[in-house]
């Protein structure tokens, strides 16, 4: 089995040996194998990217408090798949708690995702920096979207079977075509979101249309004219 590298590609406040890392959430969590490969092409892809959360405690064991998934699938690549991980340390950053208590209430604080986020917030994001859309269906993973209905209904990726096709890319380069486009005629006109204009009918005497910018799928401001 060939030895296949995994690069660490960030700073913390120390380096560790992967082996001294403890798992502190029991079984809070588990890494189902579909969830393991999305991480696995992740590491592949851009490394160990983010320190491990450390908590050390009253003997001075390193405990995880955030960050147990991404030493479990390193642990796997290792064991399983031939890989060797980098010097054979990981970067952590400390975290202080002042009981065993505290410091297992903090890994719920640090599993809870507050901010939630919309398919339309995803799109213009993946869009304005031109994020190819395969990062979705090979690397992501946000509790909070079907990734793979995303993936058919902006970039049309795949059919009902799952199979992929060429228009993901074609639909990306399309979308972020627009997208500056879009930016371009903003910049020129000087056109806000919340910006009106009344503009005279050509067919109703007397009669006006009334434009605003922003979102008209969106209740909010489409509320605000009467119907």
């Amino acid at each position: 089995m060939s030895t296949k590298a995994i690069k660490v590609t960030c700073e913390g406040a120390a380096l560790v040996p992967l082996s001294s890392l403890r798992n502190f959430q029991g079984g809070l969590k588990r890494l189902p194998a579909a969830k393991y490969l999305l991480l696995k092409y992740a590491i592949e892809k851009y490394g160990f990217s983010f320190p491990v959360y450390v908590w050390r405690d009253k003997r001075g064991a390193r405990q995880i408090i955030d960050g147990h998934q991404r030493v479990l699938a390193v642990r796997k690549m290792i064991a399983n798949d031939g890989y060797k991980l980098e010097g054979g340390k990981v970067p952590v950053s400390w975290i202080e708690a002042r009981s065993l208590r505290e410091a297992r209430e903090k890994v719920l604080l640090a599993v809870s995702q507050y901010g939630t986020m919309s398919e339309e917030g995803l799109y213009e994001y993946m869009t304005a920096s031109e994020i190819p859309p395969s990062l979705v269906t090979r690397a992501l993973d946000l509790q909070t979207i079907d990734l793979k209905e995303f993936d058919r209904k902006f970039y049309g990726n795949q059919d009902d079977d799952g199979n992929s096709d060429d228009g993901g890319e074609k639909a990306h380069a399309t979308a972020a075509a627009k997208e500056s486009s879009k930016r371009k005629l903003l910049s020129k006109w000087k056109v806000k979101k919340g910006q009106v204009w009344t503009i005279p009918s050509a067919t109703v005497p007397g009669g006006h249309h009334v434009i605003k910018c922003g979102d008209s799928t969106n209740w909010k401001v489409v509320g605000q004219f009467e119907l």
